[in-house]
């Protein structure tokens, strides 16, 4: 997992320009998921599932998204397990079957993988860290920098507020 530079790493320009970056591409991931949870009630509460079971619904409901928004003169209804039922595409028992304690073994996942993700945190921000410094190279090399007008808005705020310029984030 990768994350913004803070402290006194912070000040330095390219950093800036990653965070900046950062921060832009968190907003649209951010919108992205508010699409989701507005089309896709299951997205309204906790996933109860594995980390590879919820990665696995995101993905076939942003496939999903995807398609109704290419093909919009489709008609679709958001079916329940029961209308499924009654309209006959499944039968009682596949019904049952889905209902018969998957939960309970899903938690048993869940326990085993939260486990095996605490072993791997720090594993998994050092590689955070070699892939932002990667990006930071990479910005470098393409000389991007921060956007104009963003850096005079965060002077404008700094200056109205009477706040130093690092303090200030937009």
């Amino acid at each position: 997992m990768t994350i913004p530079f803070s402290g006194a790493q912070r000040d330095q320009p390219l950093n800036q320009t990653y965070n900046f970056m950062f921060s832009q591409l968190r907003i649209r991931i951010e919108m992205a998921f508010g699409l989701l949870t507005t089309k896709w009630r299951i997205f309204r509460k906790n996933l109860d599932c594995s980390l590879e079971t919820n990665c696995l619904i995101i993905e076939a409901a942003s496939r999903l998204h995807n398609f109704i928004i290419e093909n919009e003169n489709i008609n679709y209804k958001n079916a329940t397990l029961q209308d499924l039922v009654d309209s006959g595409e499944i039968d009682e028992q596949q019904q049952h079957d889905h209902d018969d304690g998957s939960q309970e073994n899903a938690m048993d996942l869940d326990d085993q993988e939260d486990g095996l993700m605490r072993r791997d945190v720090s594993r998994s921000m050092e590689a955070g860290k070699i892939r932002r410094n990667h990006i930071v190279s990479n910005l470098r090399e393409q000389g991007m920098t921060r956007p104009e007008y963003n850096v005079n808005r965060n002077d404008t705020v700094a200056a109205r507020d009477g706040v130093d310029e690092e303090t200030v984030d937009l």
